[in-house]
């Protein structure tokens, strides 16, 4: 990719960010093939990747560590823009109390630094931030990895207590996912657990 391709990639990422209703159903390719550059291997039924990722203190933390819980794993490209800001305040601020029974995790590519400093000034104190950064080991064997942008691709995954993906949204970049279906997902998992 030259840097002129770069430039272009950046500019159209920037405008599904602010511009989400312009762009909500928009596929970005390049020459033809999927951004994605990889089979999206996240499947229902299918285990949660065994990968490490960043965690508090930027220590690594593997993934199979959310075993145990029912779990929601809030997929975004980028904090501090306004549709990935959206969505990690909603699933903090309207899970209903959710998050005293099951773990709520966002998951992005930002550091472990930008993430802390993210959910401090946005007083976030009920959600995990992981870090995908610098290695993409998730979005790498997830398939959700944007190589070109070094982001991953807007998602939303409910595990089970066994971390087996119980359901998965995949989005347009500049979309909000279905929070009520997630959320409901949630419920019956719990119910079930009980």
């Amino acid at each position: 990719m030259n840097i002129s391709d770069k430039n272009q990639t950046l500019w159209l990422f920037f405008i599904m960010q602010c511009f989400p209703v312009l762009t909500a159903g928009v596929v970005i390719s390049f020459g033809g093939s999927s951004v994605l550059g990889a089979p999206l291997l996240l499947e229902k039924g299918s285990h949660i990747p065994s990968v490490t990722v960043i965690g508090k203190g930027g220590e690594a933390i593997s993934l199979d560590t959310l075993r145990g819980r029912v779990t929601l794993i809030s997929v975004v490209p980028q904090l501090n823009t306004p549709v990935c800001d959206e969505q990690t305040h909603r699933f903090s601020e309207g899970n209903g109390g959710l998050d005293q029974m099951m773990t709520f995790v966002t998951l992005s590519t930002n550091t472990y630094e930008d993430q802390q400093t993210f959910a401090t000034e946005a007083n976030i104190h009920n959600m995990t931030f992981l870090s995908d950064a610098p290695s993409f080991h998730f979005g790498t064997s997830s398939g959700l990895l944007l190589k070109q942008l070094g982001i991953l691709h807007r998602a939303v995954l409910v595990l089970d207590y066994r971390g087996i993906i119980r359901y998965v949204e995949m989005l347009p970049m500049g979309q909000l996912p279905d929070f009520d279906h997630a959320l409901q997902v949630s419920r019956s998992l719990l119910a079930n657990v009980s």
